[in-house]
């Protein structure tokens, strides 16, 4: 379903089997590919970051050409760890796309069926979701942090294509991207109880710890890469301040419960298997990058028909 591709020098996350079988064209960026300096090197697609903004652009820009698209096609969304998905249309082409005065306001998913709008919104650790219904088509970029997981955002974005659009929820599919995994995230008891309550299942969240357990190395990495820095207040995960007990949470399998219970059949659901703590080499991590890093993509558009 996925594989890491090069395109005009962009190396990206390609999902070109939906294009192929159903005409989606979606994937994620990576860091690899763009003009940003350090700490954002290299393909930094956030504005919000305090990257230059012409470097951004140019990253965007370069994202936009591997994808065969034109920058003015995207919308772009200000990010704010909510559960608040918006529905956007032609009239919504370019929005964000080179500042973020202009941006979907204090959203964390945008859905869309027409044609020529891309969807895009940055990551870095948090979960990125992109779903699609075929029969009509629609597609939706979601932004899954804890905070929007415990407020059951992968579930309400399933009800709310399924409710707008008449989609049956058993033909949705849905691709989890590459986001923190369990092997580099650790969170307070507290913040892990309020995501499992959110996403209605039982704990998934590995073995408690006392707050005197070395953080590294305590967890196997998912990937060969070994995990360096250490766990800290971040908007993507809990605070996991000293003295607290912490608990090991795996952020993308919260998500991947709500899409079942929502009705999404789980051979329906693809895991971009990828830590992005782990994989510094590929993707920016704002947990194990000391919170100053850039962002890469989550992109889905519906192409329009040739001529």
């Amino acid at each position: 379903m996925w594989r890491i591709v090069q395109t005009d020098g962009t190396t990206l996350v390609s999902l070109a089997e939906l294009h192929d079988a159903f005409g989606i064209g979606a994937g994620f960026s990576t860091r690899l590919g763009g003009v940003s300096a350090r700490p954002f090197d290299a393909l930094n697609i956030g504005l919000h970051v305090g990257d230059k903004p012409e470097d951004v652009l140019e990253n965007r820009k370069r994202l936009a050409r591997a994808i065969g698209l034109d920058l003015d096609t995207m919308v772009f969304a200000n990010q704010v760890h909510s559960a608040t998905i918006a529905e956007v249309g032609t009239a919504d082409r370019g929005r964000g796309a080179c500042c973020t005065d202009s941006a979907i306001a204090a959203t964390d998913g945008l859905m869309t069926r027409a044609r020529g709008v891309a969807l895009a919104l940055t990551f870095a650790d948090c979960v990125p979701i992109i779903l699609f219904a075929p029969s009509v088509p629609a597609i939706a970029v979601v932004h899954a942090g804890w905070r929007g997981t415990a407020a059951s955002i992968a579930a309400s974005s399933v009800v709310l294509l399924s409710t707008t659009y008449g989609v049956d929820r058993s033909s949705i599919y849905a691709v989890i991207g590459p986001s923190i995994g369990p092997c580099c995230y650790e969170v307070t008891a507290e913040v892990a109880s309020e995501v499992e309550a959110g996403s209605g299942c039982s704990r998934p969240f590995g073995q408690e710890k006392a707050a005197s357990t070395d953080v590294a190395g305590a967890h196997t990495p998912c990937v060969e890469t070994a995990r360096t820095g250490t766990a800290s207040i971040d908007t993507a995960g809990g605070d996991t301040a000293a003295g607290k007990a912490r608990v090991s949470l795996d952020l993308p399998a919260q998500n991947i419960a709500q899409l079942i219970r929502a009705g999404v059949p789980d051979s329906n659901i693809t895991h971009v298997n990828i830590c992005t703590s782990c994989r510094r080499d590929l993707f920016f991590s704002h947990r194990a990058d000391g919170g100053r890093t850039g962002r890469f993509a989550a992109f889905a558009y519906i192409p329009c028909p040739r001529l």
